[in-house]
């Protein structure tokens, strides 16, 4: 079976983590090599545009933001995505797209137009195959983001500058930098207008890519949202070794 780029998408406090880590280990399990990620990240450049997209104190504008997002997109594609895919893995990556145009359009409010012109020329028509939207109320992510009573913030582990490999069979192969620190970044500091806008992104994007985007209801307990995932990881498995 070839490999698919899977993504899990949703705002600040949506518990991607919890969720990317259980489908890296449902597709181990079933025999598939996960290549597990997160944006911006994966390569040295990435990393170094996240720490200063997140955590630097310096001033800039939404239109550099986005620019630097779309510099660590093309890097990390180029570097981590590809070359992973044409080796027949899967990519599990915590936000890509669909988080540019929540944050940096709908947040930021630069145009849908705008964005999908840098799209284009990054991304060379490389889209996931298959993206769940973890969906809060607003105020439910922030409630979780300022307690940050996560359970990746009780277990996180090693850091390594490399994306987590998770072997067939569910053995994991190295341990990388991609959960998020457990302190609030920059984004978590945004009003909950900002974070409002971006909510409506993600759901109108949803609405007008169904086929790809599946909304999950994310207030629930962690089991409770893994089971509706795996559900779906199960349909689309099948259809892809059909």
């Amino acid at each position: 079976m070839s490999g698919a780029f899977v993504t899990v998408e949703g705002i600040d406090g949506a518990g991607k983590s919890t969720q990317i880590a259980c489908i890296a280990e449902w597709l181990g399990a079933r025999g598939a090599e996960v290549v597990q990620t997160r944006e911006p990240g994966g390569t040295a450049l990435g990393d170094a545009v996240r720490e200063l997209v997140l955590k630097g104190d310096a001033p800039f504008s939404g239109r550099a933001e986005l620019l630097l997002i779309f510099a660590a997109r093309a890097q990390h594609l180029h570097e981590v995505i590809e070359p992973a895919l044409a080796a027949g893995k899967w990519v599990v990556c915590d936000r890509f797209i669909d988080s540019t145009y929540a944050y940096q359009g709908g947040g930021r409010g630069i145009a849908e137009a705008e964005i999908a012109v840098l799209e284009k020329w990054a991304q060379r028509g490389r889209m996931p195959d298959l993206t769940f939207l973890l969906d809060v109320p607003v105020e439910t992510g922030r409630a979780r983001t300022q307690a940050r009573d996560f359970p990746y913030a009780k277990t996180r582990t090693a850091r390594a500058p490399a994306p987590t490999v998770v072997m067939a069979g569910g053995g994991v192969a190295a341990v990388a930098e991609h959960l998020p620190p457990p302190h609030l970044d920059r984004f978590d500091h945004e009003t909950a207008q900002f974070q409002e806008a971006a909510r409506r992104v993600f759901i109108a994007r949803a609405e007008q890519n169904a086929g790809r985007m599946h909304v999950v209801d994310a207030t629930r307990d962690a089991e409770e949202i893994r089971a509706d995932i795996e559900k779906l990881l199960e349909k689309f498995w099948k259809t892809r070794a059909a």
